[in-house]
């Protein structure tokens, strides 16, 4: 089996419009397949890489609107990342694709198979995936700025209160139900791939993380894993060429 995924290369604050990168690898039905967590940014990047897939990353900076153009938008009509092609079929937003990886790969899996726990693991991954992330995506960043005149100290305020209030609304759930060592568990899975990922999102807008300790330590935890450090958009080619400039 062949896969391709194509992934935010610059997703520091999402996935959703910050470049890709394009995961290629030979996937064996009889080993593990790894995905490296996202952001949403984190979490499709880490998905290849705590199931296991060996992949050549191919960075392409959305900067430049290359995500607009035709060769992408035959891939993803949405025009957006992250993208997975496997065997020509292409699965795109990255719940869709950990739970598509995990139908294919089941081991080691990202999502439980108890009902209660799956129901769980899912809310959690949502908050991040579709409540605190799709408000501080560059397109919704551009409408602030476009349609009410939002200036450059406005929008990043409205970035850091709502990445700060999925911050607390993790640190109130895990209050209630602490990491053992993981968000359900011995073992990571998508609700840390999403915790990290919002995590990752308060380190670029340079977030104080002292009133989150639970959310920080299982973030620190998760990072501790080689699948999701080397995941980390601040350990990618293309932030730390551009940080270099």
């Amino acid at each position: 089996m062949q896969a391709c995924l194509l992934r935010s290369r610059n997703c520091i604050v999402g996935e959703t419009e910050a470049g890709y990168q394009v995961t290629r690898g030979l996937l064996d039905e009889y080993t593990s397949l790894r995905i490296l967590a996202v952001d949403c940014f984190i979490s499709c990047e880490s998905c290849p890489e705590a199931k296991g897939l060996a992949f050549e990353e191919i960075p392409i900076d959305i900067l430049s609107g290359e995500q607009f153009k035709p060769g992408y938008a035959a891939v993803n009509a949405e025009r957006v990342m992250p993208t997975l092609i496997h065997g020509g079929h292409s699965v795109f937003q990255s719940l869709a694709i950990i739970e598509y990886l995990d139908d294919i790969q089941p081991s080691p899996r990202l999502i439980p198979e108890d009902a209660k726990e799956r129901a769980y693991a899912r809310s959690l991954g949502l908050m991040t995936i579709a409540d605190a992330h799709p408000l501080v995506t560059p397109r919704v960043r551009n409408h602030l700025a476009k349609m009410f005149g939002a200036d450059a100290k406005a929008i990043e305020a409205w970035g850091k209160h709502w990445t700060t209030e999925g911050l607390a609304t993790y640190e109130r759930l895990l209050a209630r139900r602490a990491p053992a060592p993981f968000a359900l568990g011995t073992d990571p899975g998508l609700a840390d791939i999403c915790i990290a990922g919002q995590v990752v999102s308060a380190h670029f807008l340079k977030l104080e993380l002292s009133a989150f300790p639970m959310v920080s330590r299982l973030a620190d935890r998760c990072f501790e894993m080689p699948a999701f450090a080397i995941s980390h958009p601040f350990e990618q080619p293309g932030f730390k060429t551009a940080s270099a400039h």
